[in-house]
């Protein structure tokens, strides 16, 4: 059996498309790399070809023999006669991992061979996934393998012990993100915002060690003073489970841990990829 995956960038790309010029393709090479799958398509007797990406990448437009095209179209027109196909948005929170985790996934298998997706599951919220674990405190070191955060700002840290579950601290009127000089920070609504207990995590992305990027609180806990615990972004281990990957990981030495959450951000979650690759969870590919 042979496999091809591919996962090329699509930095330059437009969803657009058909108002831009073929220059505008030109200016960065990597936008041609998936037009390079084909080469390994045409020479490579392959069973079936996986190419993974963001979900806009359905919507792009590519240069394909003088043209504007989307990817579909192209592939339909190159590859009809010798493979099946689907495109499809997959989200990981639908396959037993917990985080929503969208992704643009097309499937290309030989007409005698056959390639279901996976069958839904049930969301595993965060109170299920990483709830059992002990809460930290800001900058805190537990004794459990990769349970750990990075220090914040002590104002920072104070605006989100006063930021309820689910909630912006942006939204606060009296505790709310400042800079140094003590003016009020301006940012998007989902920044400095609490994830909630009872879904998946929203996407982790390459940003995920900042509390000031895009939903990456942790959902904390109502303590008895009325303030909410673990003013703080999600530990690696809890980045991990929700990544579905496992804690027992090992890096090479003097991997930094922005390099690690940069990495899970940049990649799709292991257990998804397994299950759309073995979608009735047995060893048989396809099936």
């Amino acid at each position: 059996m042979k496999v091809l995956f591919a996962t090329p960038p699509c930095q330059g790309l437009s969803s657009v498309g058909k108002n831009k010029v073929q220059k505008h393709f030109e200016v960065d090479r990597r936008n041609f790399l998936i037009l390079e799958v084909f080469d390994f398509i045409d020479k490579l007797d392959l069973d079936y070809v996986l190419i993974e990406n963001v979900p806009r990448f359905l919507k792009m437009y590519f240069p394909y023999e003088g043209k504007l095209l989307l990817l579909s179209d192209i592939l339909k027109s190159r590859y009809g006669e010798r493979f099946d196909m689907s495109f499809d948005v997959l989200n990981a929170r639908n396959y037993g991992i917990s985080q929503s985790r969208p992704r643009a996934i097309i499937k290309l298998w030989k007409k005698n061979l056959s390639w279901k997706n996976p069958d839904i599951e049930p969301e595993i919220p965060l109170s299920e996934a990483i709830g059992y674990l002990p809460s930290l405190k800001n900058g805190e070191r537990s004794n459990i393998k990769w349970h750990y955060v990075p220090k914040i700002r002590s104002g920072i840290a104070e605006a989100l012990a006063h930021t309820a579950t689910g909630r912006s601290a942006m939204q606060n009127e009296v505790y709310y993100p400042k800079k140094e000089n003590g003016d009020r920070i301006s940012g998007f609504h989902n920044t400095y915002k609490r994830m909630s207990w009872d879904e998946p995590a929203p996407a982790r992305t390459t940003y995920s060690g900042s509390v000031s990027s895009h939903n990456n609180v942790h959902p904390g806990r109502l303590m008895k003073d009325g303030t909410y615990s673990d003013a703080r972004v999600l530990s690696l281990l809890e980045t991990f489970i929700v990544s579905s990957i496992s804690p027992d990981i090992v890096f090479p030495e003097k991997t930094s841990d922005t390099f690690i959450r940069t990495i899970i951000g940049e990649a799709i979650p292991p257990k998804m990829l397994e299950k759309i690759c073995y979608p009735s969870g047995g060893d048989e590919f396809g099936k």
